[in-house]
């Protein structure tokens, strides 16, 4: 079992092992966050515990803006350590953070973070899971950072001799923060309002982040506020009312130098903050909480091992490793699960306690293809609590969410995906029927989302599924209807796949809707177009007409993110209608070359991300191996450009070790479950490393590649347990379980491998 640990547990672990980096040390937390504007995945250096509650990181760029990461490689000015939420990855923007910053002298106006940033020296820069450090060039300051779920701990070195000051900016881009420092308990308290985005733009998330800042005893020797942008000494207090807010305190010459300070977090109030301090962090010195960090991030990264392989493809493998494991992020505080209720619609919402870890920022649309079938097999255990958490948002909100951030609805993106990754979960065997969850109740819900019409509050506030009783009533979205935001195809696409996803749950349970949903689940059929002379979805009214003009390879608005010719790969519930769709496997496997070798293939973003692993579905394995092996090599990288795209909550990087491993989850929420015949399935790729071995709940599953090298990347023959391995396909029990698959490389594909008709992956 790997997972995010309980101090008492941690402490355990730490007594039973020689605590040093090994497998961290190969992360590399810049991986992504941008050599240029033109190239990067928008993450962040996060440091701290797998999903945690709150990361520290550096902050070149100030405030909370969307599509703005806290930090990129770029840049050569650093305005502080900033305690975060944001979303690796993401285009949304990060929330309920503050900034601390040391300084030798502070400006005596127009503080603002330009004005009092330092160059940093990228060579004296160092960006682990479990630590950071920095040295300010214009302080000639140096700066540790180390955290554990809910608190951080800074280390800082002042140049001797020198006035020690450090500046406190609760980073609210509404003008809402407020600070007070007190010189007799040496504590500094900070609070900024969290906002909603999306649906319910800019109101109230019902929550702020919270801070507690504690100094050494007699640390403070004065303070100060800032307002706006004008510096006051003498006030130890701010609320801001509209502009931005912050405070500074001097320090005593005489205080401890190098400085610790812990700064601890809560969503629910500062009494919760003083409570995880306490829970975490209390009589623990700097070196002791990266000692746990360290822990923490060596048990959930050695759930996988490489060998024969290369310190370059070690720090891609467990950077992606990485940052598959910083969200959902535990949103609730240390004392029994207590954390605010979702969707409260209030300033304020109310506190409640749940039978498991509750975790939140869910960027749905982007990780149920890659992320949380990731962590179905590396962290079963968090993956199944954050499962439940859905369930959670769910009996609070009577919704099941599409697409839950900010502990709120906001129905971003399309599609209804949570009901993949619970049926998944199910089918896995991961979703046990205890503490009061029941599968019946996932199905209700998720029932109501495929069946009932939101009201129009509710529509507004980015609950149900949006215009699902045009989608029942024409068997698509027609171009006609208004939807808020187009996307009219892609959306009809999607729903089709929930819909099937959901019909397999429905036989899981005998429900009889379960014929209903598996015929809705062929919709994709009803926007397939060939009028061009290929096959492409494309856009239809509600007269059954299809749109006039019309180009394949453009980005029309009732596609999501994509062209025409991406969206038409995507029917991964049925895959094998797909290729008859186009005439047999050889069309369909000569269209899909054409994808690739035509550049339309899309590797920075998720709408087609499943297509290079398609062509086993038209028995050319060596195709998938080909085309999955080139998208490797040419995009990802130990380098800070070394992302196709936005990583959006791990995606990029899911994908990036599926790829690798060998085997791909195209179609999640398939497979048998509590009452079928069907297995989940991966298709199977090549493995692109000697030897992988993954920690499993069976022991050990092993994949060896024989003969590997830069040419010889096709499959001539495979193993399981000793026995011959014909099918392109492996099961997720085969993986759970454990085992050893070994395949035979060779530079030359192998076209009668995995051709069989037995050996081709059907159904989902």
């Amino acid at each position: 079992v790997h997972g995010t640990q309980g101090v008492g547990t941690m402490q355990a672990f730490l007594l039973l092992h020689v605590v040093t980096a090994q497998l961290a040390d190969y992360v590399d937390t810049r991986i992504g966050s941008g050599a240029s504007e033109d190239q990067k995945g928008n993450t962040f250096p996060a440091t701290g515990v797998p999903f945690g509650n709150t990361f520290l990181t550096p902050q070149t760029q100030p405030n909370e803006t969307k599509c703005v990461a806290p930090y990129y490689s770029w840049d050569t000015q650093i305005s502080g350590i900033r305690a975060s939420h944001w979303v690796s990855g993401s285009c949304m923007k990060d929330y309920g953070s503050v900034t601390l910053m040391p300084v030798t002298n502070l400006p005596k106006s127009n503080a603002t973070e330009a004005n009092y940033a330092s160059t940093f020296s990228k060579s004296k820069e160092v960006s682990t899971p479990y630590l950071y450090s920095v040295f300010l060039d214009r302080y000639n300051i140096s700066i540790d950072a180390t955290a554990t779920s809910h608190c951080g701990m800074l280390r800082v070195t002042f140049p001797a001799n020198a006035q020690r000051i450090l500046i406190i900016k609760p980073n609210s881009d509404r003008g809402e923060g407020q600070i007070s420092m007190n010189q007799t308990t040496s504590q500094i308290l900070a609070r900024n309002p969290a906002h909603r985005l999306y649906a319910g733009d800019g109101l109230p998330a019902g929550f702020s982040g919270n801070f507690v800042i504690q100094l050494p005893p007699h640390a403070i020797l004065s303070c100060g506020v800032i307002n706006g942008n004008s510096v006051v000494s003498g006030p130890c207090s701010i609320a801001a009312s509209g502009q931005p807010v912050g405070g500074f305190v001097v320090l005593s010459p005489t205080s401890p130098n190098p400085l610790e300070l812990k700064i601890c977090h809560s969503f629910t109030n500062i009494t919760m903050a003083l409570a995880n301090m306490a829970a975490e962090v209390a009589s623990l010195s700097f070196d002791d909480v990266k000692t746990q960090s360290i822990a923490a991030w060596e048990e959930v990264l050695s759930a996988v091992k490489l060998e024969g392989v290369s310190n370059d493809n070690m720090t891609t493998f467990y950077t992606a490793m990485y940052h598959t494991m910083l969200h959902p992020r535990n949103f609730g505080d240390v004392n029994a699960n207590e954390h605010v209720r979702f969707a409260s619609n209030s300033t304020h919402a109310p506190v409640i306690t749940s039978p498991s870890l509750y975790y939140d920022d869910f960027s749905m649309w982007d990780t149920f293809r890659v992320v949380q079938p990731w962590l179905s097999i590396v962290n079963p255990t968090v993956f199944t609590n954050m499962v439940r958490s859905l369930v959670l948002k769910a009996r609070d909100g009577g919704w099941l969410p599409i697409f839950p951030c900010w502990n709120s609805y906001t129905n971003e993106m399309i599609g209804d995906h949570s009901i993949v990754v619970l049926t998944d979960a199910i089918a896995k065997g991961l979703f046990p029927e205890t503490d009061g969850f029941t599968i019946q109740e996932v199905f209700e819900y998720g029932l109501k989302n495929a069946m009932q019409t939101p009201q129009t509050w509710e529509i507004a506030d980015g609950r149900g599924r949006r215009n699902v009783s045009q989608y029942i009533k024409y068997g698509y979205l027609p171009l006609d209807v208004n939807t808020g935001k187009n996307q009219q195809v892609s959306i009809t696409l999607e729903y089709a796949y929930d819909d099937f996803v959901l019909s397999n749950l429905a036989r899981m349970i005998n429900h009889p809707e379960q014929q209903n949903l598996l015929n809705r689940s062929h919709n994709w059929k009803n926007l397939m177009d060939h009028s061009t002379g290929d096959w492409y979805v494309r856009g239809k009214y509600s007269n059954g007409s299809f749109i006039k003009q019309f180009d394949p390879f453009s980005r029309p608005s009732y596609i999501t993110e994509a062209s025409p010719f991406e969206y038409t790969w995507f029917v991964p519930q049925n895959v094998t209608d797909l290729v008859s769709w186009f005439g047999g496997a050889d069309a369909f496997n000569k269209k899909l070359n054409l994808f690739f070798s035509g550049g339309y293939y899309d590797a920075g973003n998720e709408p087609d991300i499943q297509a290079p692993f398609l062509f086993n579905y038209g028995g050319a394995a060596w195709l998938t191996q080909k085309w999955v092996v080139n998208l490797t090599r040419q995009w990802y990288h130990p380098t800070a450009d070394g992302l196709p795209g936005n990583d959006d909550a791990g995606a990029m990087s899911a994908w990036y070790l599926f790829a690798t491993a060998g085997f791909y989850p195209v179609c999640q929420g398939g497979g048998g479950g509590v009452s079928g015949t069907e297995e989940v399935k991966y298709i199977l790729g090549v493995p692109q490393f000697p030897k992988i071995t993954f920690t499993v709940e069976g022991g050990s599953f092993v994949i060896s590649a024989n003969n590997l090298s830069n040419d010889n990347i096709f499959i001539q023959s495979a193993t399981w347990n000793g026995n011959p391995y014909t099918r392109s396909w492996i099961t997720h029990s085969m993986v759970s379980g454990g085992g050893e698959l070994v395949f035979e490389l060779g530079s030359q594909p192998n076209l009668s491998w995995g051709s069989a008709p037995e050996d081709i992956p059907y159904g989902c």
